[in-house]
């Protein structure tokens, strides 16, 4: 509730005041309105004396009543809202933690992919030494075996770059749960 006149909001300090004539202003209003001891109501011009302008208990009552359901009302929704943010907070936190195993489950991929990729060729050229070594005719078994490990190496580099999008779109996936998570 509030002062018709000032529009100022009634609470404990400012509490409204009613005339003879039914109407409630603040006491302010009811001041500005005076002259010579007499005060003429803003609304309705009726002329009163001071000692007829009363406070509006009721009106105040209902006020104090209302700022009461106000704050428990509002305690209830900051509540509300704290309980959804935390649960919010919690849904980030799990994604955070899975978009970390991802990314471990990714490097351990790749250093295995690494590993395998480096013995294959260490094992191919200690092969082709010793071919060299023997005869022309392990030569070319030498090639034969090398186009293997090449194709071996170009099946890990295709299944690391398939392992690497899969992983890119979990990732991309996770981002946008966050996102939806977040601006829910």
């Amino acid at each position: 509730m509030d002062c018709s006149i000032c529009y100022d909001l009634y609470d404990k300090e400012k509490s409204p005041y009613i005339g003879n004539c039914g109407h409630s202003f603040c006491l302010e209003c009811w001041e500005k309105s005076a002259y010579m001891n007499l005060y003429r109501c803003p609304l309705c011009k009726k002329s009163m004396l001071k000692s007829t302008i009363l406070k509006n208990y009721l009106a105040a009552e209902i006020i104090e009543t209302n700022d009461v359901i106000k704050l428990d009302s509002l305690i209830e929704k900051y509540q509300e809202c704290n309980e959804n943010f935390l649960n919010k907070l919690k849904k980030v936190k799990d994604i955070d933690n899975e978009i970390k195993e991802l990314k471990e489950k990714k490097k351990e991929l790749v250093d295995i992919y690494k590993k395998e990729s480096q013995g294959i060729i260490i094992r191919a050229n200690i092969k082709a030494n010793i071919i060299i070594k023997n005869s022309k005719k392990i030569a070319f078994s030498i090639l034969k075996e090398t186009k293997n490990v090449v194709s071996n190496i170009n099946k890990i580099y295709e299944d690391i770059s398939n392992e690497k999008i899969l992983l890119e779109n979990s990732i991309d996936k996770i981002h946008k749960k966050i996102n939806e998570v977040t601006t829910e």
